[in-house]
């Protein structure tokens, strides 16, 4: 559903558009990629008031793959 709302904006890739613009306001002033971070403070608040081992180990999966997704992110836009 998701890709075909899309359409023709759907990239796997981060590489960016030509006519893309650098955001600096709001919440990319104080956080780069502020979904990654949201993703991040969610699976630490689930795991501070719900503790279970496997909530941790996926949390820290998590954080490596976004780690990744941050260096490919990184090569594609500079």
């Amino acid at each position: 559903w998701a890709v075909w709302l899309q359409k023709a904006h759907f990239k796997i890739t981060p590489a960016a558009p030509k006519h893309s613009i650098l955001i600096v306001k709001g919440s990319h002033q104080y956080v780069r990629h502020p979904m990654y971070f949201s993703i991040v403070l969610v699976t630490l608040f689930l795991q501070i008031f719900e503790p279970r081992i496997e909530r941790l180990l996926s949390g820290i999966l998590l954080i490596i793959i976004l780690k990744i997704k941050l260096k490919f992110q990184k090569i594609y836009l500079f």
